[in-house]
């Protein structure tokens, strides 16, 4: 009996979504769940946000999304700074579309998961009367 031949998926795959899982399209998920892990990248140790997801006609997702930093700077944009501790909830329910780009990570070039929003949070102009954090010059 022949052995099996392992997949590609088998011998380099991973529990969480990669560029070349997308297969260079586009998709749309809504995040259903959040936590804090730390995650180890390119011989460094770093936390990163971990999102569950679903496709918009709601099948799971079977991988994880770590969120980079690129990308969590439009989420946050789009719909509020995440409460970590207590599960991302600001993110959770809202529609993104995951692409394949490539950002500076560790001064080159690198393949990497985008998530876009899709749909931010509608601002009150009370919003944006506030004073600016302490650690922020807007001078």
């Amino acid at each position: 009996m022949p052995k099996s031949i392992p997949s590609y998926q088998d011998i380099y795959g991973s529990e969480y979504l990669n560029p070349l899982d997308l297969n260079k399209k586009k998709v749309r998920v809504v995040f259903t769940s959040a936590e804090v892990r730390e995650l180890r990248c390119q011989e460094k140790t770093g936390i990163k946000i971990v999102l569950k997801a679903e496709t918009e006609d709601g099948k799971p997702c079977k991988k994880l999304i770590a969120v980079n930093k690129t990308s969590a700077k439009q989420m946050s944009l789009a719909w509020g700074v995440p409460d970590t501790q207590n599960g991302c909830k600001a993110w959770l329910g809202k529609l993104a579309e995951l692409s394949h780009t490539k950002v500076k990570a560790f001064g080159k070039l690198a393949d990497c998961i985008l998530i876009t929003p899709i749909g931010a949070v509608e601002r009150t102009p009370a919003d944006h009367e506030e004073a600016p954090p302490d650690d922020l010059s807007l001078t």
